[in-house]
């Protein structure tokens, strides 16, 4: 994983502490399928959601946005800036490019860095 900050490297953290707590709230909820447990694990859901799309993809955004370095297509390693990937502005993304500026660092992404 490439880290620049520690700031991403906190929200990694964060992160899987968060997928630790729905995949706990699951299995309450698989062996108790009550409406209150059922809440609980859609509200973890939640959690994981606000804090992907609100705290972690603009800290990577906002870490690498200034220096604006390049990146490769995975498939086909074409070289692409980043303002053709994220554009000027985070508050313009679409949920796709943040879920791909997370997968920037925790894997997945369709980039890389270069």
């Amino acid at each position: 994983m490439f880290w620049k900050k520690d700031k991403i490297k906190e929200d990694s953290k964060k992160l899987k502490k968060l997928y630790d707590v729905k995949d706990d709230a699951y299995n309450i909820y698989d062996n108790d399928p009550t409406a209150e447990n059922k809440a609980i694990f859609a509200s973890k859901v939640k959690d994981i959601d606000d804090f992907i799309y609100n705290v972690y993809s603009k800290d990577v955004y906002e870490t690498y946005a200034n220096d604006k370095p390049d990146l490769v297509r995975i498939r086909t390693e074409e070289v692409v800036s980043w303002g053709d990937a994220f554009g000027d502005s985070f508050e313009k993304l679409n949920i796709n490019q943040k879920h791909e500026l997370i997968g920037l660092i925790e894997g997945g992404s369709k980039y890389g860095f270069k």
